[in-house]
């Protein structure tokens, strides 16, 4: 990853040359940095006005309080937060304005969005406002139990019952789908596979089934989203790239990405080896304009946090497969004792959309 010298010189001679900072990416860069480096220096150059011609000493006097905010957050930050608190941003600045005519709301959405975390640095835990732990670590059990009935994830959520069928099932459950829905229990041949052949790239996931999802021909209550994932082994780490079609940026996305990491964590002792990357990549990355005012508020706000580390129990695949619910209350306690996070943000209501 490039120095933080070196990003803000890049940043400086840009600056000159254009009179704002939007293009600072060299081919020195990692992917990595791209998003710590480039997206909150976009956010501040649109924040900021940067682009207004203006006398030679008062640019560089700006530039030099706009560098020193830009620092900040990168000194202070998790690397989860200021990825996703840039691109927010970025789809409130740059989004279409795209009507949803299913749930009569209007969101803005950017496609293509991906954030990507190193949990060797800090789990992709969300710190700019609270969120709520053990649903996403229920939820995560949950699916690698394999069940489309929630009778045993409703003692910690009842997220997934405005979703239920008549006979009382998520059809298109998660983890029944990768356990039971396509003939073979994907996860346990995952664990298999990569046991023994470590260096493979076919260790895929996949939730969607194109014989009963989408394109108008469903009438399912829910659809998957998050809907196929890959993991890949390399430097003695386990990396996983999820990979989801539909993220409501405000409440999806950071429950999601923390669910999914998770999983990457207990996947990764099952296998023996370190959790590494965890990436999050968005075909549809949208806000809706009920969210319109906490987006902006997020935007805001900026949180001087410490990483946060999460080191699974031993055993973690095996309790999670079995329903083990004192395995849920001991992630939760180990990221609890961690977790600052600042105010909750009031009034967002889950929009129940099928599309």
């Amino acid at each position: 990853m490039i120095s933080w010298n070196d990003g803000i010189w890049m940043a400086f001679e840009d600056f000159h040359r254009y009179g704002h900072s939007r293009s600072i990416l060299s081919e020195k860069d990692e992917v990595g940095n791209r998003s710590q480096v480039w997206y909150i220096m976009e956010v501040r150059n649109k924040q900021d006005g940067l682009d207004v011609p203006e006398d030679p000493e008062v640019k560089n006097f700006r530039f030099f309080l706009w560098a020193l905010s830009v620092l900040w957050d990168l000194f202070h930050m998790t690397p989860f937060d200021i990825q996703y608190k840039a691109a927010i941003a970025d789809i409130m600045d740059n989004g279409y304005e795209i009507p949803n005519p299913w749930s009569g709301r209007i969101t803005k959405m950017l496609p293509g969005v991906t954030l990507r975390v190193d949990l060797q640095d800090s789990f992709p835990l969300l710190t700019l406002r609270k969120i709520p732990l053990k649903i996403f670590i229920a939820e995560q059990i949950w699916y690698l139990m394999g069940q489309n009935n929630p009778t045993w994830l409703q003692q910690f959520t009842k997220i997934w019952d405005d979703f239920l069928e008549e006979d009382g099932t998520v059809k298109a459950a998660y983890g029944h789908r990768w356990r039971h829905h396509f003939g073979r229990d994907q996860i346990e041949c995952l664990v298999n596979h990569l046991t023994q052949n470590p260096h493979s790239r076919h260790a895929v996931v996949v939730t969607w089934d194109p014989a009963d999802d989408g394109l108008g021909v469903d009438s399912k209550k829910n659809l998957p989203c998050p809907y196929t994932f890959t993991v890949n082994i390399a430097g003695g780490k386990l990396h996983l790239h999820n990979i989801i079609r539909s993220n409501d940026m405000m409440l999806g996305c950071p429950h999601d990405a923390a669910g999914f990491a998770l999983l990457q964590s207990i996947l990764a002792d099952r296998l023996g080896v370190e959790p590494g990357i965890y990436t999050h990549s968005i075909s549809n990355a949208h806000i809706y304009d009920n969210h319109f005012t906490a987006a902006r508020e997020l935007v805001s706000r900026t949180n001087d946090h410490g990483p946060v580390s999460l080191r699974v129990p031993s055993g973690s695949y095996e309790r999670a497969v079995n329903g083990d619910t004192e395995l849920v209350n001991e992630i939760f306690t180990s990221l609890k004792s961690q977790y600052q996070p600042l105010e909750s943000i009031s009034g967002m209501e889950i929009t129940v959309n099928v599309y």
